[in-house]
């Protein structure tokens, strides 16, 4: 669930819906200064099934430490590793698998772990807590490489060249480029319809697309009410208007989890208009 504060209100969008829009954005994404996604049709794919693993979280949503409908970037990391997990596995599984996606999606999760497995730095005490979060973030990237093993040589891709979390450092080679490219997008889509929902930007400056000519830039955001401003501009269109779905909740604290999930049930889904422009 992403959750986001509007005068004294939550707007509460699912993980389903924010996928929903970076699929939608995958249709623009590229013009004359970015390379177009490769594998359009698998990244919009890929995309709109990212955060699958979220599904049975936002079915019965929790609360945060401040009693307030859980939004995801609050999610404890062994919640955040299964609900990686799952959305690999949700792709693996399908009666017609796309292996591109499935990759792509293996690969993002991958990336966002990372973060949940790095330890601060200077002196301080090893705890055990750490010493689980690490065992399981290890544990998690294992199963994934595994995944990836098997799913590259479908693609033609090697499984010799030197990878760090699911992208090789060779990108001489057209298939990893091209691999990397469609990556990016996904990361990057990511990001954005993340913004577009949640409060405010989630990472800024957002990691760049491939440009034409192979370099990468990355991308300034800034939100004023339900628009958010980009710069460089990477889609097709000039602007682009989308429209979300959410719940309208009371931004005061619930006293139990199944006292929001019973409240949830019984609101009315309504409609955020929303904007993306160049700066």
């Amino acid at each position: 669930m992403i959750r986001r504060f509007e005068q004294r209100e939550f707007f509460l969008f699912t993980q389903r819906e924010h996928a929903r829009i970076a699929a939608e954005l995958v249709m623009q994404a590229g013009n004359e200064r970015f390379v177009p996604p490769v594998r359009r049709d698998s990244l919009r794919h890929a995309a709109s099934l990212h955060d699958s693993g979220w599904d049975s979280t936002d079915a019965e949503p929790l609360l945060s430490p401040q009693r307030y409908p859980l939004d995801c970037l609050e999610a404890g990391w062994a919640m955040q590793i299964e609900a990686l997990a799952a959305s690999t596995r949700r792709l693996r599984d399908e009666p017609r698998t796309d292996p591109w996606a499935t990759l792509l999606v293996s690969i993002h999760g991958m990336q966002l772990a990372d973060d949940l497995g790095k330890v601060s730095t200077g002196p301080r005490r090893f705890e055990s807590s750490d010493m689980r979060r690490l065992f399981e973030v290890n544990k998690y990237h294992q199963t994934e490489i595994e995944l990836q093993e098997n799913l590259r040589p479908t693609l033609g891709l090697s499984v010799d060249h030197a990878r760090r979390l699911g992208l090789s450092q060779d990108l001489a080679d057209p298939r990893e480029r091209e691999l990397a490219v469609d990556y990016r997008w996904l990361a990057l889509l990511d990001l954005i319809s993340m913004s577009l929902l949640a409060s405010d930007v989630v990472v800024q400056p957002m990691p760049g697309v491939t440009e034409k000519g192979g370099s990468t830039s990355p991308i300034a955001a800034r939100r004023i009410a339900t628009k958010l401003v980009l710069a460089p501009w990477p889609f097709a269109d000039s602007r682009i208007n989308l429209r979300a779905e959410f719940r309208r909740y009371p931004a005061a604290p619930t006293r139990s989890a199944p006292e929001l999930q019973y409240a949830l049930e019984q609101l009315p889904s309504e409609s955020l208009d929303l904007l993306l422009v160049p700066n």
